[in-house]
């Protein structure tokens, strides 16, 4: 049983070798320039795809950076009102209710 197995194996592989030689569009010298030359275009693409993708990362950096420091100068402003608006508020604790009724007068 094991030797049929084999020789139904090797008729098979003997067969699929044939085929492929007898259907295959191109000679030995064809199909490796034709892989050489494929895997150099996917060598280009991948390189240009590369250089525009580290283009994208250097515009978002760029973005988030402004972000950031619009967000720091919001909040130095919004800082600078509160802070104003402590002070004033300690002026018109420490000036009392007598400043506050002439203001209403």
């Amino acid at each position: 049983m094991a030797s049929n197995s084999v020789f139904c194996f090797l008729t098979g592989l003997a067969a699929g070798v044939a085929a492929g030689f007898l259907f295959a569009p191109h000679t030995g010298a064809e199909t490796r320039d034709l892989i050489g030359r494929k895997a150099d275009e996917g060598k280009s693409a991948l390189k240009e795809q590369g250089v525009r993708l580290k283009k994208q990362a250097k515009e978002i950096r760029n973005r988030a950076t402004d972000l950031m420091e619009q967000g720091k100068d919001a909040l130095n402003e919004e800082k600078e009102r509160i802070e104003f608006a402590v002070d004033a508020g300690v002026s018109a604790y420490e000036a009392g209710p007598a400043s506050v009724g002439s203001r209403k007068g």
